[in-house]
């Protein structure tokens, strides 16, 4: 499959006229919980060629492929779009900087990207981004079954927050590391964790009598202190030149020319 993803992104350059700078493995495959079924999710940043930034058409800043025949799934984004969503603090093109296997990976660009996330970091807007994400799934899912995929969602989110507030910076995308990094106060529900992640792997993500009650209700404890917490959190804001930014961009649009 990596072979055929590679060939995708060559094809995807030579179709669109663009560099891929960064290519990664997203989804439950860089999050540590994929069983043999699941779909790969690749997500990319490319650039133009210097003209595209000058047109005054509209012009699509995003890329997207799905084959559902092999299960692979292919969204990448334009520079510029790449570089405004981190000034907004968007924790999902961050799962993309921190992924654990990388297609393709220009490393200076990637340090850079990296940096500019930590400079436009708001730790509020990233927690409300993981409590509403599984908000959204405990009042669309959870409240009628429990699901193992859908609960695993539920608790990254939550103990995404906890990352966040304890170390105010974006979590490990690995939800073993995760785990053991947050739930530190429970050596039980840590190991119970650990073990949805285990069955999940294995296949049986509809499987909802494997979840266990104690997990579930540390779970919805969590939820609750991020309810009481975050209408009062308070950070400092974010302080970015976006002219340096700007300056990136260009520096790297004219190097593609």
């Amino acid at each position: 499959m990596k072979d055929r993803i590679l060939q995708l992104l060559k094809d995807i350059e030579q179709k669109h006229n663009v560099k891929v700078l960064l290519a990664v493995n997203s989804g439950s495959r860089c999050f540590g919980y994929a069983s043999e079924a699941s779909d790969w999710d690749v997500r990319f940043i490319y650039v133009h060629k210097p003209e595209w930034y000058f047109s005054i058409s509209q012009t699509s800043d995003v890329i997207e492929y799905m084959n559902e025949e092999d299960g692979l799934d292919a969204e990448g984004f334009d520079l510029k779009k790449a570089l405004t969503l981190l000034t907004k603090t968007n924790p999902i093109e961050s799962d993309w900087l921190h992924s654990k296997e990388f297609f393709v990976c220009d490393e200076d660009f990637l340090k850079a990207m990296l940096q500019f996330e930590a400079n436009c970091y708001n730790t509020k807007s990233a927690m409300y981004h993981f409590y509403s994400m599984c908000v959204k799934h405990n009042d669309r899912y959870l409240q009628k079954e429990i699901t193992l995929k859908r609960f695993i969602y539920y608790m990254r989110g939550l103990l995404a927050c906890r990352w966040v507030e304890i170390h105010g910076t974006h979590p490990s995308v690995n939800l073993d590391e995760l785990i053991d990094a947050t739930i530190t106060d429970n050596e039980l529900v840590r190991t119970q964790a650990h073990a949805l992640l285990a069955l999940k792997r294995s296949g049986k993500q509809y499987d909802n009598s494997e979840v266990n009650e104690e997990l579930v209700n540390y779970m919805n404890d969590t939820r609750q202190h991020y309810e009481e917490l975050l209408p009062q959190y308070r950070c400092e804001k974010p302080q970015f030149d976006s002219a340096v930014m700007s300056r990136f961009l260009m520096d790297l649009v004219m190097r593609y020319e």
